[in-house]
């Protein structure tokens, strides 16, 4: 057999071994290799066992690779180790493995019983650690290019009760690689190589369908540390499978997904429960998530968790569907309205990219098998579920993008129908259950970090009655069915049939006039909500679900569940707005319990907020480390000595350039110490500013250029910006020292010093110097300037958002309030111009000369307002930033800025 490699990128999913196995090595068993290189050593395998079923370790020798050209089963074994140092292989000859299936079973079955079959109590098998030995070769590439080949087998069953597979390795399986029926199993460090030699994914000849890498239906059972390439489910976990824990998984080729079932086939009942599938990378797969149950399935499945997925070019994130059939058979006429319920399936989580990979060769009908009405490009989450069947399924965190499509986050797609789900389990999905947008609606993607509770949307409700559609707006309004102008249709709840005449309604419709007028609307007490409300206890007795009727109060509830009272505060806004709301004044008599004051002192006040724009943003310092043209720099330096005979007090001026220059070419090589009065040459010559941003990117440099006393670098920034008032600081200049600026948070202490009040240059402290030169340009009218502005503002306020105990910087909290206004007016400032290539260089994604995304100013001042004093959020709400953030993000609705913006808004209120 020829040894496959094994890629680098699974050494990152492989875990240190945590269980030693079972067996004992007072009785060892040696399996010998049979005479002749092509004899069948399935004999000698059997007789091995025969020997230690019990208290024993069984080994294939390390440089033996054993023929298995005969199913075996090995039954009764307790207490037993399996050493499998040598490799394991099938017979090549496709028509000899089928006629040796075929003796296993007595029905044609495109998929026979397992070659390998162990069976018993504390069994364990140990593949090699040597990346060339400990391999089961299966040779299914010639079974992939037939597949109308019968009695394909299954690589081997491990129906053992305390059982440990650690180490295994397979390459170009048949079918199924491992079966896991018993109970108290754990798998570690599993390695399945199922991709073919040329074909692509389309190609529907020699596509390794139904390569499986691992079949879960027992109890108890955890999977850590895989490895595959596939055609089919990594990991499908069937019937009877309860207490379940995956993780730790890469599944590449066109693996269909971290799977359960499929459940429910013919009509029968399927249990499984208790799942958790966790840290899982899919890449080119045509599902990450995927639940999957027969057309007329019975049975359930629940408590069910999927989390922390990484998809990479992934064709759809996560996909339930209840109407799955046999494709060569097409799809069943089932009349039963029964299905395999599923309850309790929670998805966290996921973030990647979408792509093209809608189909593989796994499709032999048209449709394909994984058809469902109202796919398209982009769909990054499919339910395709029978009425009333799935309860108490939620989404939280789901970042995907269609980028292979040539699409943003904001194009992502879901396919689902409302009518399945009742009231309650639509409002709790985590998104609006209709064929369109994920992110549809600000309440829905706000909602959470705002109030620390989902609220799926802010409903607009009309009645639909005698055809006709009746709302409350500005008066009472008729239309034709969704005619009106507040939207598209969401969500249509039936309400049942009323024995209220067309006459008699309209009537009642008719008298409410004079009471439902604009001015007696309430955005809590008498709204559209209402109206609906009384409309429909009126035709057939019964309000609006709940979920839509108390929304007011759900909203005013919310105070109690974080440590700023959303809802509490904004009653008072909206009561302005409105007068004075009945809800809020019954809240307001309701009492509260008080927090523990020792919780609420320790937790962050914004640690319940939901903001993974501004999480997931640059953490690190951006740092200037291009280098310049140093012999440009210093000939026209040692020209300048030259014309203007400049003197150094003594110093050779041009020995001392010639070993600063060689500094700059020695950069990363522990270089130490600069020139004897180095420091008389800069103090003359300001051009060298972009020398020495270069200079302090080096660690073993950065002290004495930083912490000397007093300090060279904060001498240099003071005499630049210590101009006389009708001097002009040159644009190179300026953006040479914001440069050297940034560059000094590449050493943390370098940037504390420029930041402390302890250190002085002329009275004046390193912060106020640094500061001033900072806000300086930020208000600058050249845009390059207030590139480079942008990236020292977010560097400093990664270092503001350290915090600093007030009673050792008593003006830490008033600089922060500085920097953060001056941000904030960097902002206004350029909103008020609204055209021109100023407003255009700085709000673009990409900056002018390649300095600097416009979202790193928005991103420093997200840092301070969620990391700084609570005065900051304070100010810079007073400031009224979030109009103009909210101007912004619409203006600029794709990148990371629009994000951004909204996040920040939420800091402010």
């Amino acid at each position: 057999m020829i040894v496959p490699s094994i890629p680098a990128a699974a050494a990152a999913f492989r875990i240190a071994q945590t269980f030693a196995g079972y067996g004992s090595s007072s009785q060892t068993c040696i399996v010998d290799k049979a005479a002749g290189i092509d004899a069948d050593d399935t004999p000698n395998i059997v007789k091995a066992f025969d020997a230690c079923k019990a208290n024993a370790t069984v080994i294939f020798s390390e440089g033996v690779t054993y023929n298995t050209y005969t199913p075996f089963q090995v039954t009764g074994l307790s207490n037993v180790k399996i050493e499998i140092n040598g490799n394991i292989q099938l017979s090549s000859n496709l028509t000899y493995v089928e006629q040796q299936v075929k003796k296993l079973t007595t029905a044609t079955s495109l998929y026979g019983k397992s070659w390998i079959f162990f069976e018993g109590s504390q069994v364990s098998v140990h593949g090699s650690t040597d990346p060339n030995w400990g391999w089961f070769e299966g040779y299914g590439e010639q079974w992939w290019g037939n597949p109308q080949s019968a009695y394909r087998p299954r690589l081997a069953t491990f129906k053992v009760n305390d059982g440990y597979l650690v180490n295994l390795k397979h390459h170009k399986m048949i079918a199924w690689s491992w079966l896991c029926p018993g109970n108290n199993i754990l798998v570690e460090n599993h390695y399945s190589d199922n991709k073919p030699t040329s074909i692509s994914r389309q190609d529907t000849q020699g596509f390794p369908f139904n390569t499986d890498g691992i079949n879960v239906s027992g109890q108890n059972f955890t999977l850590n540390g895989y490895f595959g390439y596939n055609g089919d489910d990594a990991v499908s976990i069937v019937g009877g499978a309860k207490n379940i824990h995956v993780s730790n998984v890469y599944a590449g080729f066109s693996s269909h997904g971290m799977s359960i079932g499929s459940l429910g086939k013919g009509g029968s009942v399927d249990i499984v429960e208790n799942v958790l599938v966790e840290n899982v990378v899919m890449e080119g797969a045509v599902y990450g998530a995927r639940f999957k149950s027969w057309t007329g399935g019975n049975g359930y499945a629940r408590n069910v968790t999927f989390r922390n997925f990484t998809l990479i070019d992934v064709s759809t994130a996560i996909f339930v569907t209840q109407n799955y059939y046999d494709q060569g058979v097409g799809k069943p006429n089932v009349t039963s309205t029964n299905s395999t319920a599923i309850s309790d399936f929670h998805f966290e989580n996921f973030r990647g990219t979408l792509a093209a990979n809608w189909t593989d060769g796994s499709c032999v009908s048209n449709p394909c098998w994984n058809y469902v009405s109202g796919i398209e490009a982009g769909d990054g989450i499919i339910l395709d579920l029978y009425n009333r069947t799935a309860t108490d399924i939620t989404f939280c965190d789901i970042h995907v993008v269609p980028a292979g499509y040539g699409m943003t986050e904001a194009d992502t797609k879901v396919v689902c129908n409302a009518t399945v789900f009742d009231g309650t389990d639509l409002a709790d999905l985590g998104f609006i259950c209709h064929n369109g947008l994920l992110r549809e609606g600000l309440a829905n993607q706000l909602s959470l970090p705002l109030t620390g509770k989902h609220i799926r949307g802010i409903w607009h409700t009309s009645v639909v009655a005698f055809n006709r559609e009746t709302y409350f707006g500005l008066g009472i309004a008729v239309e034709p069915p969704q005619t009106t102008p507040h939207g598209h249709l969401v969500e249509v709840i039936e309400m049942g049939e009323t024995d209220v005449p067309e006459d008699v309604y309209w009537e009642f419709i008719d008298s409410l006039r004079e009471v439902w007028t604009a001015d007696k609307y309430h955005l809590f007490d008498n709204n559209c909500n209402t109206f609906s409300n009384e409309v429909c206890m009126f035709l057939v007795g019964k309000g609006i679900p709940d979920y839509i009727a108390g929304l007011p109060r759900e909203f005013l509830e919310t105070s109690k569940q974080l440590h700023r009272p959303f809802g509490r505060q904004v009653a008072p806004v909206i009561e302005s707005m409105f007068g004075p709301s009945r809800i809020n004044a019954e809240h307001r008599r309701q009492p509260e319990l008080s927090s523990n004051p020792s919780v609420s002192q320790a937790q962050h006040p914004h640690s319940n907020l939901h903001l993974p724009n501004l999480k997931r943003m640059q953490k690190s310092p951006t740092l200037f480390s291009q280098s310049s043209d140093s012999a440009l720099v210093f000939d026209k330096l040692k020209q300048w000595i030259s014309d203007d005979e400049v003197h150094f007090d003594g110093v050779d001026g041009f020995a001392c350039l010639d070993e600063i220059r060689q500094k700059l070419n020695d950069l990363g090589s522990g270089t130490s110490k600069l020139p004897s009065a180095w420091w008389n040459v800069f103090e003359h010559i300001f051009p060298l500013v972009d020398i020495l941003r270069q200079l302090v990117l080096q660690e073993s440099l950065a002290g004495e250029l930083v912490l000397s006393k007093p300090s060279k670098v904060m001498a240099v920034l003071s005499r630049i910006s210590n101009q006389p008032a009708d001097a002009k600081i040159p644009t190179a200049l300026r953006i040479m020292s914001l440069r050297l600026i940034s560059n000094l948070s590449a050493n943390p202490k370098a940037i504390a010093s420029a930041l402390t009040m302890h250190e002085a240059i002329a009275e004046t402290p390193h912060r106020t110097i640094t500061t001033a030169f900072l806000i300086d340009a930020l208000l600058c009218g050249d845009s390059a300037v207030r590139a480079c502005a942008s990236a020292a503002a977010l560097n400093i306020s990664l270092e503001a958002a350290r915090g600093r105990p007030k009673d050792a910087d008593p003006v830490y909290v008033d600089w922060c309030v500085e920097l953060a206004a001056a941000i904030v007016e960097a902002v206004r400032s350029e909103t008020q111009q609204n055209t021109g290539e100023l407003v255009r260089s700085l709000f673009a994604l990409e900056l002018v000369n390649d300095l600097f995304s416009a979202t790193a100013l928005i991103t420093a001042l997200g840092h301070l307002l969620y990391f700084g004093p609570e005065e900051v959020s304070s100010m810079v709400s007073v400031l009224d930033c979030g109009p103009i953030l909210k101007e912004k993000a619409e203006e600029f609705s794709s990148g990371d800025f629009a994000g951004l913006a909204k996040e920040i808004c939420m800091l402010l209120v």
